[in-house]
Order: C-alpha cells, then structure tokens, then sequence
C-alpha cells in the first residue's frame, strides 16, 4: 500500500559534501610540493583528486584559500618533524647530524622554499600562511640554539638568532639540492661542512 503525504520532506542542515576535505587538501599538498606553485593549476589538482573545480572551490574557497591551507597542513608535519628530531637527542652534535640525515631524505625539497619563489604570484591568505610557517620555522631553530648554546663553538659575536639562520639557510639549500636530484651522499657531505664551524670537536 501506498501512502501520500502532503508534508514536505526537509533537506538535512547544511551543505552535503561531495568531496573529502582531508584527502583533497592532502593530494593538493602532494601536488604543490613535488610541482611547485608555478608548475600546478587547479584544474590539475581537481583530476588528480577527481572533483570538479565547482566543488573544490565551495570547499576551500578560491585558490589563494587553498594554498594557505596547504601551507598550514604542510608546516604541521614539517615542524612536527623538527620537535621530534630536535628533543630527541641530549647533545647538539648528533642533532646536527641527524639534521643533515633528515635534509638529504626529503627528495621533493622544501614547500615554503618553492612557495616563496613564486611569492608574487600569491594572493594575501598565501603570502601571510607563509610567511607564519617560516617565521614558525625559524623559532623553532632558535629554540634549539639556546638550548644547545653551550655547546656551539661560535662566539658571543654570533647570537642565537644569527647561528639559527644560518643553519636553517643550509637546511633549505640541502633540501633542495636533494630535490635536484643530487647524490645523497654528496648532500649530506656538503651539508656538514657547512655546519662544521659550529660543532666543537
């Protein structure tokens, strides 16, 4: 039997989701990283994630919203990665070394240091993202230099802010010689002669 009712049937709360936010972000971050800011289009990111431009854009907006979203869930696994390799030994010395292990593993290179390349092409929300995810970096680094202080044979002519950009500059250059495609072993050479001045023997 049949039944007819005249009662309207109502629509749930809300927007319906016709993609999945976390992995859509994740294959746009994938995409950025390993392309860079110039070499990756929407419409690109949209096949690899198969939506259409319409629903990523009700999702995140524009792409200037995407990107600083991208750049924020990058900086968490990039700084989650350096808390967890900077607290995980006693002494600046093997820190330094696990550091040039790390540089010379991450074949893609840097995000922030593709995305500042085409920092012109940004809109506002990307530029101010990453600009918080270097400035984020940074203290970082200079947390680990005050902490390890004692142990840098650098004098008092060198404060913590100078030695903590130095070393994130030979940070960035060892990823993205590994990006290039630059033998491993070479990298991590070049990367502790660089950081050698600041290591006491």
């Amino acid at each position: 039997m049949t039944v007819v009712t005249t009662e309207k049937i109502k629509n749930p709360r809300g927007r319906p989701k016709t993609i999945n936010y976390d992995a859509t972000l994740n294959i746009a971050m994938e995409a950025y990283w390993a392309n860079g800011i110039d070499g990756m289009s929407v419409n690109e990111i949209c096949r690899l994630a198969n939506v259409s431009k319409p629903s990523l854009y009700r999702e995140f907006g524009n792409e200037d919203e995407l990107l600083s979203l991208v750049f924020k869930n990058y900086s968490l696994g990039l700084h989650a990665s350096l808390t967890n390799l900077f607290e995980k030994n006693e002494n600046f010395k093997d820190t330094i070394n696990e550091l040039v292990e790390f540089s010379g593993s991450v074949t893609k290179g840097c995000l922030a240091a593709k995305a500042f390349q085409a920092f012109s092409r940004l809109g506002e929300k990307g530029k101010k993202e990453l600009n918080t995810l270097k400035q984020g970096t940074l203290r970082l680094f200079q947390d680990f230099v005050a902490n390890s202080r004692q142990e840098i044979s650098l004098g008092k002519n060198w404060d913590n802010f100078m030695i903590a950009e130095y070393i994130f500059s030979i940070f960035i250059n060892a990823m993205g010689m590994s990006e290039r495609g630059m033998c491993p072993n070479k990298i991590k050479r070049t990367m502790s002669l660089a950081l050698s001045p600041l290591v006491n023997d």
